[in-house]
């Protein structure tokens, strides 16, 4: 016979697992070649076992792969949180002016 809190850890176990197999990882449009060492840096670098707010930015020439990286590691690291959101393309958005980035954000979180 299962004690209560044996249940609810296993209830926990349960829930977690539903949680991560709703999430749908975001398009990548295509197999990345050479990307590993580039999402192992950026990973030390979050280092998620913090509890802690921490911000990583990506900067540099429009086409480099800053979405794409940007993707891969939301994909890797975002079913260890309760929730999660990605916002690309920040700096076209920034240019109507920040109110209309809000409503987005808002509006796919």
């Amino acid at each position: 016979m299962i004690n209560r809190s044996e249940a609810e850890f296993i209830q926990g176990i349960f829930e977690d697992i539903v949680i991560r197999l709703n999430r749908t990882p975001l398009d990548m449009g295509c197999n990345i070649v050479g990307m590993d060492f580039h999402l192992k840096v950026l990973k030390s670098l979050i280092k998620v076992e913090l509890d802690e707010v921490l911000m990583v930015g990506i900067y540099g020439i429009g086409g480099i792969g800053k979405t794409t990286i940007s993707k891969a590691i939301y994909n890797d690291i975002s079913s260890q949180f309760d929730g999660s959101s990605f916002l690309g393309n920040v700096g076209g958005k920034c240019e109507d002016g920040l109110l209309k980035l809000q409503r987005h954000f808002f509006k796919i979180s």
